[in-house]
């Protein structure tokens, strides 16, 4: 047997052998907060190399799930550097799976501050392709804070995303619309509209010089997602509708509390109800960028990207039983799913259609572990070469 396919075997049938794995991990090491924490069955498949039989264990991938913070875990660090996001399998890939974070066909997506709007392309390859025509009742609003002269000056890739953006029928952009103040930047087409997600990456304040200011606008920033957030709401028409925010999680940023910082403050023509925001937090999720081509996370005002291993998808979403005043739509799902036992802790499906799974301690032992004899299986064999050398 190759020996590619040799050390392959092997960790297949580690992935069934939790003594033989335990030899090679027997330390304590804390883990990520877990609570409401969920991933992509793909993501998790991809840093378990389960992906195709000649998959191998996805590093980029097994850092977003179990080590996103290296200071929680610098022995692992040191036995398994993290890698660019290029080195993940799928990273060529032009097109993302139906149903990613749930995003369906037939959806109306608002996306707000879209740097180059790479996420906007992505979304519309991933729901319209290069439909040209009024078969999907698909429709995706692109936005910017910034004119599009402004947006052309930084960006030097961009008129080719705009190009292909404006090719699609079912695809608006929209530029200087500012995410708290929807109801008047908006264009009059674009409010009428009966959004099912509305989702805004890595939000933060406008900066001169590309900086981001986490540090030092830290308070403003919260504020700003406050605001926001209460703009929105009115652009929710349907009871299945959601809030997308996806941010980091290292710190600072952790020190934002995002999923109590958005609900707070909440009041509706005037009158203040701080406990009774009709929407909740439903949970976040793993962000895997690489189920999303080509979106690259862009700094603001800077062509410059950033990582985002750590970052994940923060979903809000209409409580039971609140009594704002939405349309009833049963065609679409929350994209965190109420019942996830249709899924082992190797994200093998047992039933079709399943796309979101707890991320759970034994799930984060298992990729931590697998990596940790993959290094070592890897260390053997390059010693034995050199030794025959």
């Amino acid at each position: 047997m190759p020996k590619k396919r040799k050390l392959k075997a092997t960790l297949v049938e580690s992935n069934s052998s939790n003594q033989e794995l335990s030899e090679h991990n027997t330390e304590t090491f804390p883990h990520r907060k877990i609570s409401s924490l969920y991933t992509s069955v793909t993501t998790l498949q991809c840093a378990l190399g389960l992906l195709s039989p000649s998959s191998k264990p996805c590093v980029p991938c097994a850092y977003k799930i179990a080590t996103f913070d290296v200071a929680l875990d610098t022995k692992f660090n040191q036995v398994v550097r993290n890698a660019r996001p290029e080195m993940c399998p799928r990273s060529k890939l032009i097109r993302g799976i139906e149903g990613t974070y749930g995003y369906q066909k037939d959806m109306s997506i608002l996306t707000i501050g879209d740097g180059d709007f790479t996420f906007s392309l992505a979304l519309a390859r991933l729901l319209l392709g290069n439909r040209q025509d009024d078969i999907s009742r698909s429709c995706i609003v692109a936005t910017s804070y910034e004119s599009k002269s402004t947006l052309q000056r930084v960006y030097p890739n961009i008129d080719n995303t705009i190009a292909e953006l404006e090719k699609i029928q079912q695809v608006r952009i929209e530029y200087e619309v500012d995410a708290t103040n929807l109801s008047e930047t908006l264009s009059p087409d674009s409010r009428n509209l009966n959004f099912h997600r509305i989702v805004w990456n890595f939000p933060c304040t406008a900066e001169t010089n590309g900086q981001d200011g986490q540090n030092n606008e830290m308070e403003r920033n919260k504020l700003l997602i406050q605001n926001f957030v209460r703009n929105s709401i009115d652009f929710l028409k349907t009871n299945t509708s959601e809030i997308q925010m996806i941010h980091k999680t290292k710190p600072p940023y952790d020190q934002w509390n995002i999923e109590e910082l958005a609900l707070q403050n909440w009041f509706r023509e005037g009158n203040r109800c701080e406990n009774n925001c009709p929407l909740e937090f439903k949970g976040r999720i793993v962000f895997d960028k690489c189920l999303l081509p080509p979106y690259t996370p862009r700094k603001a005002l800077d062509r410059k990207s950033f990582t985002c291993h750590d970052a994940c998808i923060n979903i809000f979403g209409f409580k039971e039983g609140h009594d704002y005043p939405v349309q009833i739509d049963e065609r679409f799902q929350a994209t965190i799913p109420e019942c996830n036992n249709d899924v082992d802790e190797l994200g093998n499906k047992k039933e079709k259609g399943t796309q979101i799974i707890p991320v759970s301690k034994a799930m984060i032992d298992k990729v931590r572990k697998i990596h940790l004899l993959y290094s070592k299986m890897n260390h053997s064999r390059k010693e034995k070469k050199r030794k025959v050398k």
